[in-house]
């Protein structure tokens, strides 16, 4: 496929299964469903052999061709990774604790070395809600917001905040 997209959909009312939109032409779109279970879909990358998807309670997703998936659970089980970033020789997934309710947040990610056989779990900071995660200049460099949950739900709202790799 040309195009790759997840669909975000989240609602804790109803449970919705995680799914990409997969596209051979830009134009016309198809549903894939990752996983029946209620874990939705954030963020996406190909690096260059696969894509990789990543979600809630720590899941990731890889596929070759954008219809066939195959799971990966992660040591961040309880993460709901909103970002994924790859370097020259690692993976990671940057997200935030899961929970229902406000409060504060507590970023977390997951690297992986040996294309997601592996994992090892980090902390990125307390009250860090990741909104977007890149790779460059010889370092990660993780994008968000520092506040509470319900300070972070408007992007115009909360303080912004940067965390990079040394």
């Amino acid at each position: 496929p040309r195009v790759v997209a997840t669909t975000q959909i989240e609602n804790h009312v109803d449970d919705k299964d995680a799914r990409v939109l997969v596209s051979f032409d830009g134009s016309t779109w198809i549903e894939v469903v990752l996983s029946t279970e209620s874990i939705a879909t954030y963020s996406i990358l190909h690096d260059g052999d696969q894509f990789w998807a990543a979600g809630r309670v720590g899941r990731m997703y890889t596929s070759a061709d954008g219809i066939n998936w195959f799971e990966h659970q992660t040591s961040a089980g309880g993460t709901k990774f909103r970002a994924l970033a790859q370097s020259d020789i690692s993976l990671i997934a940057d997200g935030e604790n899961e929970f229902y309710g406000w409060g504060p947040m507590d970023a977390t990610g997951t690297e992986t070395f040996d294309s997601g056989k592996t994992w090892t779990s980090f902390a990125v900071a307390a009250g860090y809600d990741t909104r977007g995660l890149a790779w460059g200049n010889g370092r990660f460099v993780s994008v968000g917001c520092a506040g509470s949950d319900e300070e972070c739900v408007g992007l115009d709202q909360g303080e912004g905040a940067i965390f990079s790799t040394p």
